[in-house]
């Protein structure tokens, strides 16, 4: 019986697919990760964050217009502040960030850079977006709201 994905590391996974000779066998051997679109995410996570789209928004300090035309599937792809915005909203911490950020497809957070340390630190810390922007200004970093 083969591992599953979920078990597996990326590095693991990959090296398997490199060897693999049947592409039908990989993907029914393998649990892989289900097709889900943002907006689906975004009202799963709302839904178990039990939790409002409105207040998501304003605990993101955006617009709940813009993130109620995400949820709906009319707005496709949010910047990575724009995500990075409704991790925040969302009360996520560093893993589920990362998950959400995949999911809109846009860079995860690295912890060797130090705007994304800062903003790793916040998420986990359950501090809000707007103590985040006050430590990257202290820190002369890029703001996550005020995009430029």
């Amino acid at each position: 019986m083969a591992k599953k994905m979920s078990k597996l590391k990326t590095e693991e996974l990959t090296e398997i697919l490199k060897q693999t000779t049947d592409i039908d066998v990989f993907l029914d051997d393998n649990e892989l990760l289900p097709n889900v679109s943002l907006a689906e995410y975004i009202n799963e996570l709302v839904e178990e964050k039990k939790t409002k789209i409105a207040d998501v928004a304003r605990k993101a300090h955006m617009s709940s217009s813009y993130l109620y035309k995400l949820g709906e599937g009319k707005r496709k792809s949010p910047t990575r502040n724009k995500a990075l915005q409704i991790c925040f909203g969302l009360g996520l911490d560093i893993d589920e960030s990362n998950e959400f950020l995949k999911t809109a497809g846009v860079g995860i957070l690295y912890p060797k850079l130090g705007r994304d340390s800062i903003i790793m630190f916040c998420l986990e810390k359950k501090h809000s977006i707007l103590k985040c922007e006050e430590l990257l200004e202290k820190y002369k970093e890029l703001s996550i709201i005020n995009e430029k």
